[in-house]
């Protein structure tokens, strides 16, 4: 696996954990990482098809769950979402969003 998407994904796992969202780029891909208690999702974006070599190894730098299965949200291949939840134990519930502006 390369180094620096091995690196990458721990760092954005540990962002997401810690913070609810970790973020990066590389080139032109766009990897976003987010958790939610122990509700995970991860999502590619590009401007160019991407290929499969690529989604198998970001799924494992940031642990998506075997099982789980990609949605590509377009023709083009150029936006995939994994969503899985994790084995750690669910954070306790948070305060609600304050919307501003309007009822959510």
């Amino acid at each position: 696996m390369n180094e620096p998407v091995t690196y990458l994904g721990a760092k954005l796992r540990q962002l997401a954990a810690e913070h609810g969202s970790g973020v990066t780029q590389l080139g032109t891909l766009f990897v976003r990482v987010t958790c939610h208690g122990n509700e995970w999702a991860c999502e590619l974006c590009d401007d160019k098809p991407i290929d499969n070599r690529v989604l198998d190894e970001w799924a494992r730098a940031v642990g998506v769950v075997v099982e789980t299965g990609y949605g590509s949200n377009n023709k083009q291949h150029t936006i995939v979402r994994w969503t899985w939840i994790g084995t750690e134990e669910p954070a306790a519930a948070g305060s609600q969003a304050f919307y501003l502006g309007g009822k959510p």
